[in-house]
């Protein structure tokens, strides 16, 4: 049975190095992309993970069950942002990939402003639709809005920096990145913990907060 010509002179390792090759050739736009989804990563799932703490011990403090209403607050970001991509996943494609993750940063930026800030404003703890939960529901609206427009974005970029050949490993690193970024926030607790730098969790969140600007910075 004879070869497929086609088939005879391809190296094997070359098809594996060549993606990481192409990668290493992209567009200086597409790294901008890339670093930013990592620093994207990186913030949101760190952040994420200790919103609930965060309600409880800051802006739900005192109130029954705060355990059960803080999670919810877990629940309007995580959902609202899905809703929000459904219904915001149009702006890369009628102003532009720069455009929509300029945005995105400087909503996402404003919104983690005010959660990070908010317990700082002089505001008490007061139970539900107080003027503090008031302000950081603020700040989680404007991260849901930012994020509508951020992952639709990020990926038509992807789509618009690269060719056939190199989407799919552009596509996976982007992925990649993500995973990695989603990692990184188990170390944390160096910033956080009183045995450590002892930031708190408010000191945590500025951190992640200034991260939020250098992703604007270098997207």
């Amino acid at each position: 049975m004879s070869e497929n010509p086609a088939s005879q002179g391809k190296n094997p390792l070359r098809e594996i190095v060549q993606p990481f090759i192409d990668l290493v050739h992209a567009p200086r736009a597409l790294w901008g992309v890339n670093i930013g989804y990592f620093l994207e990563g990186f913030v949101y799932f760190g952040m994420l993970g200790y919103l609930a703490m965060y309600f409880s011990d800051f802006v739900f403090r005192g109130v029954p069950d705060a355990d059960v209403v803080s999670h919810h607050m877990v629940a309007v970001l995580t959902a609202g942002i899905t809703i929000s991509m459904f219904f915001l996943g149009f702006v890369a494609d009628s102003y532009g990939v720069r455009r929509a993750l300029i945005w995105a940063f400087l909503l996402l930026l404003a919104g983690r402003l005010l959660i990070a800030g908010a317990p700082t404003f002089g505001l008490e703890p007061a139970g539900e639709w107080s003027a503090l939960h008031l302000v950081t529901m603020a700040g989680i609206l404007l991260v849901v809005l930012g994020y509508g427009m951020y992952q639709p974005g990020a990926y038509a970029a992807i789509r618009q920096f690269t060719t056939p050949k190199t989407a799919g490993m552009a596509y996976a690193m982007l992925y990649a990145l993500m995973n990695l970024g989603g990692w990184l926030p188990s170390w944390m607790f160096l910033v956080r913990d009183e045995h450590y730098l002892g930031l708190g969790i408010i000191g945590t969140y500025w951190v992640y907060t200034a991260l939020t600007a250098v992703a604007l910075l270098v997207t």
